[in-house]
């Protein structure tokens, strides 16, 4: 989803590794990145059936690292 605003959203529901494809959905977030028309990409992570959601530590370093904002909904 893009914002009015430029902000490209990825929705994520439940809990979230650092595996191959979320590294694969980082780099081409990365180059999202480049597009001016873009201001910013922001993961959303959202509990799904079970209690523990959102991102791993190991995501939440690359998402930082790659100049990714992401947050917790509620």
């Amino acid at each position: 989803m893009l914002t009015p605003e430029g902000v490209a959203i990825e929705s994520k529901v439940g809990y979230v590794t650092y595996d191959s494809g979320t590294q694969m959905q980082i780099a081409k977030d990365q180059l999202l990145l480049q597009n001016p028309q873009i201001s910013a990409v922001k993961w959303m992570f959202m509990q799904g059936m079970y209690r523990r959601f959102g991102p791993s530590g190991p995501l939440i370093d690359a998402l930082e690292e790659a100049g990714i904002q992401w947050s917790t909904f509620p």
